[in-house]
């Protein structure tokens, strides 16, 4: 029978498994670029988008580590799954596939932020910053993920990659939420992701804020464990990040 110390170390393993779905390792001072970040200016612009400690709410302590590469294979098959119900998403939607390429310039992800002190690094969240080739693109991928065709598409996905790390499978249930609108397009769209099964020891809340301005696409990650993240805190964030990404992406 598995431990609570050795379960908790299964979910570290989780939390970082949910980091590649949307990104997140960016370098010290929160401004260079992560392993999948692709050269030229576009990815020096995403490194600098991206979420830095500088963010984060305080008085809260905060902890930071690199995130671990992208489960590029699953990704693919997701933006195969978003194409095959018909949206018109780009070649790496907010991140998705985790590797810049086609239509996607840059794939930058910022380094991955735990409360500091706690067993399972949990709260956490983390960054990735896409730009794509126009501006229409990236309302084109904004509306795709806030509509039904590409959700079901996300739900697969993460409870793959969380079943893959947490040793067992995972089941996840998708939801829409509100958020701060910002940026371009519809304002940003809110996912909450529930995840159970495997070896999580409860439920895991995985909430995504996605955003756009210009090219740019900012994919922000919350998680945590029994309860979501902290609404007020993860606003508060996010209007830090896209006011500097409306600055940094025209």
């Amino acid at each position: 029978m598995m431990t609570i110390r050795s379960s908790l170390r299964r979910l570290v393993l989780v939390v970082s498994a949910l980091a590649l779905v949307t990104g997140a390792a960016s370098a010290a001072a929160g401004a260079a670029t992560g392993p999948n970040a692709s050269g030229g200016s576009d990815a020096a612009k995403a490194a600098k988008i991206n979420v830095t400690s500088s963010d984060l709410p305080s008085p809260a302590k905060w902890s930071s580590s690199s995130a671990p590469s992208s489960a590029v294979s699953l990704g693919k098959a997701a933006v195969s799954c978003m194409k095959k119900a018909g949206a018109k998403v780009s070649n790496d939607p907010f991140g998705t596939v985790g590797k810049a390429g086609g239509n996607a310039s840059a794939d930058v992800t910022s380094k991955l932020f735990g409360f500091k002190g706690s067993l399972t690094g949990l709260p956490s969240v983390n960054s990735e910053v896409v730009f794509v080739s126009t501006a229409k693109q990236a309302i084109a991928d904004l509306s795709a993920f806030g509509g039904a065709k590409v959700q079901p598409c996300l739900k697969t996905l993460m409870a793959g990659v969380t079943g893959a790390q947490s040793g067992g499978k995972v089941k996840a249930s998708v939801a829409v939420k509100p958020l701060p609108h910002l940026g371009a397009g519809k304002g940003g769209v809110h996912l909450r992701f529930t995840l159970t099964g495997g070896n999580i020891p409860g439920k895991l809340y995985e909430d995504l804020y996605y955003y756009v301005t210009s090219r740019a696409e900012v994919a922000l990650t919350y998680v945590n464990l029994t309860q979501p993240f902290s609404s007020a805190w993860a606003d508060g964030i996010a209007k830090h990040v896209m006011a500097r990404a409306t600055k940094i992406a025209r």
